[in-house]
C-alpha cells in the first residue's frame, strides 16, 4: 500500500504532501531525504521511474519537466502497479495544475484538493499481488484476468491457465493484453495476429510474440522501449 506520496521541484521544493508529517522531527527528516532524493536524481533522464529500497520501505520516483514524483509504499509491492500508479499521477496533477506550476508565485493551498484525487486513484489500485493460483507473492510482471467486479492475479502462464480452468465464465471473455515498458510504465497494444492478440514464448532462448497458432503461423520480436524489451500484461474483460 501507499504510505506517503510527494511531489517536489527539481529546487527541491515540495509542492504536495499526501500525508503531511505531523512533528517537528518527522518534517525535518522528510525535507532532509527530499533533498538527498533531489540531488541523487537530479541528473536522471526525464520520465523514467526508479527506486530506492530503504528499511522495507521502497520509494519511487519519477522525474517530469521541472517536477520529481516520489511514492513511499511497502517493499512488496508489485512494482508494475507502481509505474503505472507513478504515471496516472503525473498525468492527472499536470492536468489540474499545469498553469499553476508555470507562474512564479504559486498558492500551495490550490494543491490540497489534489489529495482526494490520489485517495481515490489508491482505493480503486491493487499494489500487493498474490497468485490466486499458487499464492505466491508477485512482485513484478504479471497476468490478471477480471470476471464481472472480480480481478485475479497469475505469476505465470501456468497459473493463468489453470486460473482459466475455474472460471466458468473464461471462455467467453475478451483479452486485453499490453506491453508495458519495465523502466517508465508506458504502454502499447499487443500485435494482433489471426483476430487474437499474441502471446510471447521463449525461442532460440530470447523471448519473442507467437500467434495463438503456434511460430509456424507468426512470429516477432518483442518491441523495446527506453532500452529494454517490453513486458506482456494480459487482461481480460
Amino acid at each position: 500500500m501507499i504510505e506517503n506520496l510527494w511531489i517536489i521541484s527539481k529546487g527541491g521544493l515540495p509542492y504536495f504532501e499526501l500525508r503531511p508529517a505531523k512533528s517537528g522531527t518527522e518534517k525535518v527528516l522528510l525535507s532532509g531525504f527530499l533533498t538527498a532524493v533531489e540531488s541523487f536524481v537530479r541528473e536522471a533522464t526525464d520520465n523514467e521511474i526508479e527506486s530506492i529500497n530503504l528499511s522495507k520501505k521502497r520509494f519511487t520516483y519519477s522525474i517530469d519537466k521541472d517536477l520529481i514524483f516520489v511514492i513511499c509504499t511497502d517493499e512488496d509491492a508489485n512494482q508494475l502497479m507502481i509505474n503505472r500508479f507513478v504515471e496516472v499521477v503525473k498525468k492527472e496533477f499536470w492536468k489540474k495544475y499545469r498553469k499553476e506550476i508555470s507562474t512564479d508565485l504559486i498558492d500551495y493551498a490550490v494543491f490540497d484538493s489534489f489529495s482526494e484525487v490520489v485517495e481515490k486513484m489508491i482505493s480503486e489500485t491493487d499494489f500487493i499481488l498474490h497468485c490466486d493460483t499458487c499464492g505466491k507473492l508477485i512482485p513484478d510482471e504479471f497476468i490478471s484476468l477480471s470476471e464481472g467486479n472480480e480481478r485475479y492475479y497469475y505469476c505465470c502462464q501456468s497459473c493463468y491457465t489453470e486460473g482459466l480452468r475455474n472460471h466458468s465464465k473464461s471462455s467467453s471473455m475478451i483479452a486485453g493484453s499490453f506491453l508495458m515498458c519495465q523502466k517508465c510504465g508506458y504502454t502499447k497494444p499487443v500485435p494482433v495476429h489471426c483476430d487474437t492478440p499474441m502471446h510471447v514464448e521463449i525461442i532460440d532462448e530470447e523471448p519473442k510474440l507467437v500467434c495463438h497458432m503456434g511460430p509456424s503461423c507468426a512470429v516477432q520480436d518483442v518491441p523495446s522501449h527506453c532500452g529494454v524489451g517490453m513486458r506482456l500484461i494480459l487482461t481480460t474483460s
